[in-house]
Order: structure tokens, then sequence, then C-alpha cells
């Protein structure tokens, strides 16, 4: 890292990599760097917090850079993150790309933000009997088991499931494991439960890796069977499947069923949705809508099911998985689609007047922001403002306001 710090201005910390790498991966090397920094020189501690400030604010709509512009900072970004992620993979099993980061920075970058959400304690891992007082409750993550166990986790972490064992990892902390007995003859299913404002990851015992987004239902058997291995899904994925020719993977959800050996895509199949959703990164996927014919999608496609139609469309991939980074991408959307998976994201109710739902939102939303500093980059950016009622943000055109 540059040594030269102390002269910096809050324009030049904007534009160093180690500063913005910083705070979007929240290495505990950074971290380290950071505070040992501001501890030798406490007159940039107001600098670099107004530096922090303006980063936060900068992701939604900023105009002041054409869009060619904005898409080539984005690029060589993104290219830092994925240099950083690799060296990472070197010596780690599994991460989960930038969101093991941004769950390391919340923890450890907790006293420069003092309205963020309060950490758990690493590895919260317990199995509860079914016969036995629960100690958990609906806002937590659970996985429950087919043989009436349930174990309970925090957010963000990472579970290795095996037929023997279940091995937890989270907030980049060691890894717990838990030893159960499956019983392959019964029929039921293990059964993965995200409430909206958590997320976490599950690896099958296959190697399948498995994202699951805010307000989501995975199932999936104890142990695969010798010709097929199927999941079920009410919610949001993003899935790399293990290829294996000879084991079929299948993915079921209330209106759809996907084949595919080995490839990544998302899917969203949220009960509450009016559009359900794959999109396919890499790979072949064929897709069956309810009773109608097979669609066979290519990467950078997605295909949008609804009552009424099914239509096949090229996008930008990433605007749709994004949210496994930690990040919200929009294109031109509308506002009442950008605070439908906000609401989702941090499980709060988000209203808004009918005059601005159409409101087109293009950038990006850093998601480890508390969500006080999001609803503040949403108003000052679309000149809407918003009243906090309870459990309840609502949303409204500024100039009624006037």
């Amino acid at each position: 890292m540059q040594m030269n710090y102390h002269k910096y201005a809050v324009s030049d910390f904007l534009k160093d990599d180690s500063f913005i790498l910083w705070r979007l991966l929240g290495e505990e090397s950074d971290y380290l760097f950071w505070t040992h920094f501001m501890e030798e020189h406490p007159e940039k501690q107001d600098t670099i917090n107004e530096a922090i400030r303006i980063f936060k604010s900068v992701h939604l709509n900023d105009y002041s850079l054409s869009p060619e512009k904005k898409e080539q900072l984005w690029r060589d970004l993104q290219q830092s993150i994925a240099t950083t992620t690799r060296d990472r993979r070197r010596t780690r099993y599994f991460t989960l790309s930038a969101i093991a980061g941004v769950a390391a920075m919340l923890a450890l970058a907790f006293w420069l933000m003092p309205d963020a959400a309060v950490i758990q304690s690493p590895n919260t891992v317990a199995l509860v009997e079914q016969s036995e007082q629960p100690t958990y409750n609906d806002t937590d993550i659970r996985l429950e088991l087919a043989n009436k166990e349930t174990v309970v986790l925090e957010q963000d972490a990472v579970i290795q499931y095996t037929e023997s064992s279940i091995t937890v990892t989270a907030n980049n902390q060691p890894a717990t494991s838990t030893k159960i007995k499956a019983d392959h003859k019964k029929k039921e299913w293990n059964k993965l439960t995200v409430p909206k404002g958590k997320r976490t990851s599950l690896i099958l015992s296959d190697g399948t890796k498995i994202w699951v987004n805010s307000g989501s239902y995975l199932e999936f058997p104890p142990a695969f069977d010798e010709d097929k291995r199927e999941i079920k899904i009410e919610g949001e994925i993003y899935i790399e499947v293990s290829r294996d020719t000879n084991h079929p993977f299948r993915v079921y959800t209330s209106d759809m069923k996907i084949n595919v050996l080995g490839t990544r895509f998302n899917v969203s199949a949220y009960e509450e949705d009016a559009v359900h959703q794959v999109v396919l990164v890499e790979g072949n996927v064929e897709v069956t809508p309810g009773k109608r014919e097979p669609v066979r999608l290519s990467p950078d496609h997605m295909l949008a099911i609804s009552a009424n139609k099914i239509k096949t469309s090229k996008v930008d991939v990433y605007s749709y998985i994004s949210w496994k980074d930690g990040l919200l991408q929009f294109n031109s959307e509308p506002l009442s689609l950008v605070l439908a998976r906000i609401s989702r994201y941090y499980n709060r109710t988000l209203t808004y007047e009918d005059n601005i739902k159409d409101l087109k939102c293009t950038g990006k939303l850093v998601l480890f922001d508390d969500l006080a500093t999001v609803l503040q980059t949403i108003s000052h950016t679309l000149t809407v403002t918003y009243e906090i009622k309870e459990n309840t943000i609502h949303f409204s055109n500024t100039k009624n306001k006037l």
C-alpha cells in the first residue's frame, strides 16, 4: 500500500484502489493497515470518514460521469476484485467472492459505522431436537433436517453438507462441524429457511454450491438418488452445479423444472412475484415452464415466466446475480422494482406513491451499507423523500413536499 496517505484529501482517497477495495471487501490486512494508519494520523480520521460517506452515496444514478466512463471504472474495479478473490482461493477451500469480504468488513469496521446492525457472534451453530423447546425464531436462518434436528445459523454463514456431517464457517472464523445421522429410507427432505433480511450459502455433498437470497426456502434430500440429483426452491438462488454426466441435476420451483448437467445460473421464483426468471451465466439449461414445451437457454440469456407469457431475452447477467456479491446493480429499472429488492434484503416494508413508481434507476448500491445510508442515497439522487413510521418506510415525490 502507498505510504503517503497523510497528504491525501477526500478526493484522493476516493481515487485510491486500496481504499476502494477496503470499503468493498474489508480484508483483515486492509483493516489492520487502516486502523494503524488512523492511530498514527488521528488528524486524518475526519477526512477518511468523509470519503467513506461519499463513497457510499455515489453508487446509484451517478450522472456526473458518462455511462462509458462509469462502466470502464467499474470493470477496472471488478478486475481488481477478481484478482483479490483468486488470491484468496489459493489459501481457502471456498469463499463467497465478495460476500465473505463484506461480512468480514461489517464485523471489523463496525466502529466506523455506529448505525450498522450488530453482528452476531461467530459460529452460532446449534442442534435443536424437535421434542425440546425451540431456541430459534422466525428471523433466524435454520436448516431443518429430515431426522427432525434443526441447525440454527447466523447471517452469511457457509454451510457444507455431507450425509454424515454439517460444517459451518461464519465471519471468516474457524469452521464448526456437527455430526448427523441421515435416514435414507425416509422420503422427507432437508429444508433450509432464509428469512427476509438474511442470506446464506450451501455446499451440497456433490460439491454443488448454492447462494440463497433473502426470503427463500431450499429443500434437498439427505442423500441424492443413484440416478439423479434434485432440489426444490421458492425464492432466489444462484447455483454452480458440479458437473456429473451420469447424474443429471434438476431444480424444481412451483411453476418450472430446470434440467442441467454442469452450469452456473440464477433462479428467482418468489411466490409473491408476478414474474419468475432463470438467468444463465454459463453452460446450458433446459427449462420446462409448467405444462408448456421445454425451452433451452444459452449463456447471457434470461427466461421470464408470467401467467400470460414466456419470454427469452439477452441480458446483462450481472444485474441478476450481483446480490451474491453484496451489491444491487440496476440498468434503467423502475423505482418500484428497486424498492422491492431492498425491502426483501433488509426485511423492511417500503411503500411509495404511484407517481414515482416508474422513476428509472441506473447504477449500483453497495448492500453492506446500513439501510439509512441506502435510503439517503435514493432520496438524494432521485428527488424523492421518505418517512419512517414504525417498520414502514414510505417514499413520495419531493415536489409534493414543497
